[in-house]
């Protein structure tokens, strides 16, 4: 594993600004153990144990206490889940991606347009994200820049539980712009 840096091994932090942090274990590039998820505050916001499956500790409104859609006989509907389904990293590894690839639209600058834009995706019984679309769009160019970054998160997500079984769930990306 040494030779190869594409697999993940060992010890693992993600610090962001400002100042979440997430901290965890990789064997052999799947997450291990108890992951720690904090807040900006340094706050504990959540914690997950993968050798478990489940949640250890949630904090009152925490970013992982959000409501969903689970897919039923009858297409998606909001039902309870004993577990909600979480990217590994957190919403701010979700975030960071967006971040680090998102290009603002020249048209949209050059028009003055900011605002949000919605992207629905699907997260997989097997913790893939698939069907990415534009739910709520603002301006052609924004809609299309959002919706190619969100096709960009890896398939790294933890799906939601319902009776411990894992189900395929809705969930929503905000893509904010903003000229400054």
């Amino acid at each position: 594993m040494r030779d190869d840096y594409s697999v993940k091994h060992g010890p693992y932090e993600m610090v962001g600004k400002p100042a979440w942090r997430v901290a965890g274990q990789y064997a052999a590039s799947k997450p291990v153990g108890v992951w720690s998820y904090y807040r900006a505050n340094g706050q504990l916001d959540m914690q997950f144990d993968f050798e478990e499956n489940k949640y250890l500790k949630v904090s009152k409104g925490s970013s992982f206490c959000k409501k969903l859609k689970v897919l039923t006989e009858n297409g998606f509907a909001e039902a309870p889940v004993d577990q909600q389904p979480f990217y590994i990293t957190g919403d701010a590894g979700v975030f960071g991606i967006v971040a680090i690839n998102i290009k603002y639209p020249r048209d949209a600058i050059n028009a003055g347009i900011s605002g949000v834009v919605n992207i629905s995706a699907e997260i997989t019984e097997t913790g893939a994200i698939v069907n990415e679309k534009v739910e709520k769009g603002l301006y052609h160019s924004m809609d299309q820049e959002a919706l190619r970054v969100v096709t960009l998160i890896p398939d790294e997500w933890v799906p939601a539980r319902i009776d411990g079984k894992p189900v395929r769930t809705k969930i929503m990306i905000p893509i904010k712009f903003t000229i400054k």
